[in-house]
């Protein structure tokens, strides 16, 4: 090949690679565009996974809630340790995931469903250190309440065809290991009686409360919620 060609040839190549170059650059500027997700998109992906993932952990919520036909035979022991554990890893890995998102690029609808995840999130964490599995049963909601509710036919449950029937026998096979788990666990309950004292609850015995500390607890409770309707610790 002459000198004179191999120059021309040598252009054309170059010119040619500059040019798949920059097609190439402006494929993968296309592609990277597509990838790149709103915050909005993201919040939205991660509240519809919260939601299944919770809804999963919980199918009574499922069927009390929002009427999800696809939970009406499942059953979820939730007084374990593992279930616990789940949980709180849920609500933490949901606390992390918040944090990538920017908030200050969400709508205002977008900002509220920020803010109730997150609180939900942090409020779940806060409630473990309660051990309220140690006390799965009292006279205002219950597994069991909740169950003879359903079973009345009269509220969340469908009673309407023979398949209902059989989904709510499967329901409620799972209780059954729902009382064993709460058996092991009021026992604990039991057994913390011995070196707490919960003297300051009990009215009825008023020369034993420690007034100080009832005072104490009504104030923060006002200067918390501002109103008796509840209040967050």
């Amino acid at each position: 090949m002459s000198q004179s060609r191999f120059i021309g040839f040598s252009r054309f190549s170059g010119f040619y690679l500059q040019s798949l170059l920059v097609i190439f650059c402006g494929i993968a500027g296309q592609a990277v565009a597509a990838v790149a997700v709103s915050p909005s998109t993201e919040l939205a992906a991660l509240a519809e996974r919260v939601i299944e993932t919770r809804l999963d952990m919980n199918p009574l919520m499922g069927t009390l809630v929002t009427g999800d036909v696809r939970y009406e035979d499942k059953f979820v022991n939730s007084l374990t340790a593992e279930f616990r554990a789940k949980e709180r890893a849920i609500f933490i890995e949901t606390l992390a995931a918040l944090k990538k998102i920017d908030v200050r690029k969400l709508s205002e609808s977008d900002r509220l469903t920020f803010a109730v995840m997150q609180y939900q999130a942090r409020t779940g964490i806060d409630a473990a250190k309660h051990d309220f599995h140690l006390m799965p049963i009292n006279q205002f909601y219950s597994m069991p309440l909740t169950l003879v509710q359903l079973a009345s036919t009269k509220g969340a449950q469908p009673f309407r065809t023979v398949a209902n029937f059989d989904n709510f026998l499967t329901r409620v096979s799972g209780f059954p290991d729902w009382v064993d788990s709460a058996i092991v666990n009021m026992r604990e309950g039991l057994d913390t009686l011995r070196t707490h004292s919960f003297d300051v609850y009990r009215l009825n015995k008023w020369e034993r409360v420690e007034r100080a500390r009832l005072d104490e607890f009504v104030q923060l409770s006002m200067k918390k919620a501002g109103n008796w309707a509840g209040y967050d610790f």
